[in-house]
């Protein structure tokens, strides 16, 4: 569907060996991992629903808020993780 800019907080992250973009629509969100090297996409996490309020990179993860809720994806693969598993 159509991009539409509802992100209340960053849209694209990096810890400069891949960008992570927060993509989304009406009524749905997603983050995708890229390859700053080769440009191919590498992962892509579906979010759902809520607005992302924040994001940030740490400890080895994409860390998000949505409606308050903090979510965790490991950088390497994608997989959400719990924050003591990251």
């Amino acid at each position: 569907g159509k991009v539409i800019k509802q992100t209340r907080g960053p849209v694209t992250l990096t810890d400069h060996e891949r960008s992570y973009e927060l993509v989304e629509g009406e009524g749905w969100h997603q983050l995708v991992a890229f390859d700053l090297t080769t440009g191919l996409a590498v992962w892509l996490a579906d979010l759902g629903t809520p607005p992302i309020d924040e994001a940030t990179l740490a400890d080895g993860g994409v860390w998000i808020v949505q409606n308050g809720v903090r979510r965790g994806f490991a950088v390497r693969d994608g997989r959400e993780r719990s924050p003591k598993s990251l």
